[in-house]
């Protein structure tokens, strides 16, 4: 069944992204600067890109219009905040995301629930307001990056744990598995929102502009902006790195005039803010997943029935699955698209990995003492588990 539903994914995929993108296009364009959180990537037409091709982000239309035919009677509009902008619907794997969410929510409606996208930050800007606002009912639908939640609830912190994870797929078995409910469980509890869906950005990597990283020691007393979460905090100090805190609006204009000097994104965030154009090293490190958590009010989660509710979880699904294959299409693309801008690529070798993950081990005590033993027994099991099925 899970067969059949990631080759429905990757046909529905393709199809969106042929038919928005209208072919690959050249560098870059202005519009990719936009004020996205964790969102930004670029999309392939096919699996078979050339490495020499470049992705194209953005459709030039603007599709956070709602139709008029809304405005009849019996028809009901939820709100959905995100950092996305107009440029990545449909064509990322965050906008991808969001085109299943809104095609699938008004196909199972029968057009009965529309979901109206406001991009760019419009209803609110970071963890509080986000959280809050969906805790009030103030909007219906939101996002929000694994690493943001740390402040309210330790629900996410499995997918925050730099270096225990050796592939993307092993995330995924973990999201699908039982750990992934208690996730769910846990932040419905804590923070009044109802995950059904996670949006995927792919595996982390650094970004410097001073030197090519092989060692821990390669980032002594560089300043680093980091995510707001206490674990990846902890094991970029023990790498040696100098931690700075800086709101990922404004990421590219701190490294531009040096307030900080290297970052860790996804390839898509890397690509899509240009942070190339300022950082020229880069480092395939893969410490950890870049996953952000699609939620409902539990405020409106309360005003639909339960059929209404079965439809926002199978979409949820949907929409997740369809992000990932997004994803996968892109991502080797545009580790070799950076390398034609110029930039010195640095993949780790599994030796100098190895020294970076002894080093934040550590750090690893401390995510054991957020969770509890328990849990991260059940966590390293689970990480175990999935290796050996994946043949790692």
């Amino acid at each position: 069944m899970k067969k059949m539903r990631y080759l429905l994914t990757v046909i529905m995929i393709l199809s969106i992204v042929l038919s928005g993108c209208g072919g690959l296009g050249s560098a870059p364009s202005e519009t990719q600067n936009s004020d996205n959180n964790e969102s930004n990537a670029s999309s392939s037409s096919s699996t078979e890109v050339s490495q020499t091709e470049e992705v194209r982000v953005g459709l030039d239309k603007n599709v956070y219009e709602i139709p008029q035919y809304t405005q009849q009677e019996g028809v009901r509009i939820a709100r959905i905040s995100t950092s996305l902008s107009a440029a990545d619907y449909g064509v990322t794997p965050s906008g991808v995301l969001f085109k299943t969410m809104v095609d699938e929510i008004e196909a199972r409606s029968g057009g009965k629930i529309v979901l109206q996208i406001y991009p760019a930050n419009q209803l609110a800007s970071g963890a509080d307001q986000i959280i809050s606002s969906l805790a009030s009912g103030a909007f219906e639908i939101s996002e929000l990056s694994a690493g943001s939640w740390g402040d309210y609830t330790t629900a996410f912190a499995p997918l925050n744990i730099p270096f225990l994870y050796k592939n993307i797929d092993v995330v995924h078995a973990i999201i699908d598995g039982e750990i992934g409910d208690e996730m769910v469980q846990q932040v419905r509890e804590d923070c009044n929102v109802v995950p059904i869906g996670f949006m995927e950005l792919g595996m982390r990597q650094m970004t410097n502009s001073s030197r090519e990283i092989h060692a821990p020691a390669d980032l002594s007393d560089l300043k680093i902006r980091v995510q707001s979460d206490p674990i990846q905090i902890a094991a970029f100090e023990a790498l040696g790195g100098s931690c700075v805190s800086v709101p990922f609006s404004e990421l590219f204009t701190a490294l531009q005039q040096k307030l900080c000097e290297a970052q860790e994104n996804p390839i898509h965030n890397i690509v899509s803010k240009k942070f190339y154009e300022v950082q020229p090293y880069l480092t395939v490190s893969e410490h950890s997943p870049t996953e952000s958590i699609l939620v409902l009010s539990g405020v409106y989660w309360e005003t639909l029935s339960d059929e209404e509710k079965t439809w926002f979880e199978e979409a949820g699904k949907m929409a997740t699955d369809a992000s990932r294959v997004a994803c996968q299409l892109q991502t080797e693309t545009l580790l070799n698209q950076v390398e034609d801008y110029g930039i010195t690529v640095t993949t780790l070798t599994p030796e100098e990995k190895q020294v970076f993950v002894d080093q934040v081990m550590p750090v690893w005590d401390m995510a054991e003492e957020i969770m509890g033993q328990e849990k991260w027994n059940e966590l390293l099991k689970a990480v175990d588990k999935a290796e050996t099925q994946l043949g790692l």
